[in-house]
Formats: C-alpha cells, structure tokens, sequence
C-alpha cells in the first residue's frame, strides 16, 4: 500500500492602512496623556481606520485605552499615537 505524503502551507498577510485627508483636514491637538502635540482623528476616521463600528472606539476611549484630546467644536478628536499599537498590531 503507497503512503500519502501530506503537504503543510502556511501563509502571511499584512495589510496597510492608509486614510488620505486634506493638509487642512488634519488636526494637530495638544494630548495630556502623551503630553505633547499629537494628530487627531474623528470618531469615524479612527473607526474606519481599526474597521470597528464607532461605538467600539467611544468604550475604548471611556476605557483609557484611547486618548482624546480638547477641541473647541465639541467634537471628539482621537489622538493617533494611542491608536498606533492597536492599528499597527493587525
């Protein structure tokens, strides 16, 4: 009787995020946690960016995981930095 021979094949994949905005488009705010100038994202830029539904991105942020920082249109701006282990970790 002929023996089989099975073939493992693994594979990787990495994916690139890239959101284009306007140079006025983007925000640089001042962020406590990191404690200097960062860039901010919306709520839907940072949503669409880590493909979670915003809700997701607002429990991270009341969680600490995610920093916000001040605006004066009472929008919520999402600083990058602290969504950088998170985007760059899929």
């Amino acid at each position: 009787m002929a023996r089989s021979k099975k073939i493992l094949i693994t594979s990787e994949t990495h994916e690139k995020a890239v959101l284009k905005r306007s140079r006025s488009a983007a925000s640089v705010r001042f962020c406590a946690e990191c404690g200097q100038e960062a860039e901010t994202l919306s709520l839907n830029e940072a949503a669409t960016l880590l493909s979670v539904p915003w809700t997701e991105v607002i429990s991270r942020v009341a969680s600490g995981e995610f920093h916000t920082a001040g605006t004066d249109e009472r929008c919520l701006a999402i600083c990058v930095r602290s969504l950088r282990k998170e985007w760059q970790g899929r």
